[in-house]
């Protein structure tokens, strides 16, 4: 298991963008994305003021490896595992999809193993401290 580098400030906004486009691949990485994950994108979302992100003409533009070469710091990269591994966790399924999405953005992170809370209102605090 690697250390996390959480920050003792929030992480700059270039590299919010990134993080919350790969938290709604994660939401949809078993082919819906449930109200609860929903949910929580919104309010990661609405922490660091936004709530449109997905309207942004540059997050059309993004796709999986484009949005992780974009973290170019190791605390934006804990961030993401962080924060879509909490989305997985807001889906109580817990789905083989959901699992291998993850996967597939530790190896383009380049990143080890992680360790988050297993309680989901810890895991969301551990989030909004890397991005909020």
């Amino acid at each position: 298991m690697t250390d996390l580098h959480v920050p003792e400030q929030p992480l700059p906004r270039k590299y919010l963008q990134s993080i919350l486009f790969l938290a709604y691949r994660m939401a949809e990485a078993d082919g819906a994305a449930v109200p609860r994950e929903r949910r929580m994108i919104e309010i990661l979302a609405e922490a660091v003021d936004m709530r449109d992100f997905r309207r942004d003409r540059d997050y059309n533009l993004l796709n999986d490896s484009k949005a992780c070469s974009m973290l170019d710091l190791a605390t934006a990269k804990d961030a993401a595992l962080v924060v879509i591994s909490l989305i997985m966790k807001a889906d109580f399924e817990n789905k083989e999809q959901e699992r291998a999405y993850f996967s597939k953005i530790r190896a383009l992170l380049g990143c080890g193993p992680i360790t988050v809370p297993t309680d989901l209102q810890a895991h969301k605090k551990l989030a909004l401290k890397f991005l909020a």
